[in-house]
């Protein structure tokens, strides 16, 4: 049962920030589109109210799995989390693990080096 209400307030956390970002994106596309019909008065006191709102969410692009939400990661922690090395896009561990592509920029994510480059020590000589 404890396990359960871990869940759910798991579950809650999720989608109230995912609710978060999806304000911070409206509030960002409504300020990008604005038209220069308002007063600059009305208008200043309006950005300073939307960026008051935006900065009292919590930064969730940063620190959360962009395919399935999760929230814990940390980019100091590597055992569980991966980055895109073309977008710098956040992954959890089994995200990174099933995708073959980028959710951001098509980038294949399980690319492996074509050509694998060892160190040859010089010293040595073939003949020896």
């Amino acid at each position: 049962m404890y396990k359960e209400i871990l869940e759910k307030r798991k579950n809650i956390l999720n989608q109230t920030l995912k609710l978060a970002a999806e304000k911070v994106e409206r509030l960002r596309i409504k300020k990008a589109t604005k038209g220069k019909k308002e007063s600059n008065e009305n208008l200043k006191e309006q950005e300073n109210q939307e960026e008051l709102e935006v900065n009292l969410l919590p930064e969730t692009k940063t620190k959360q799995c962009v395919r399935c939400g999760r929230i814990d990661l940390k980019l100091t922690n590597s055992s569980n989390t991966r980055i895109c090395v073309n977008c710098k896009t956040l992954y959890c561990v089994d995200c990174f693990s099933i995708r073959k592509k980028c959710l951001d920029c098509k980038w294949p994510l399980q690319q492996v080096a074509k050509e694998t480059e060892f160190y040859v020590d010089s010293s040595c000589s073939d003949s020896e």
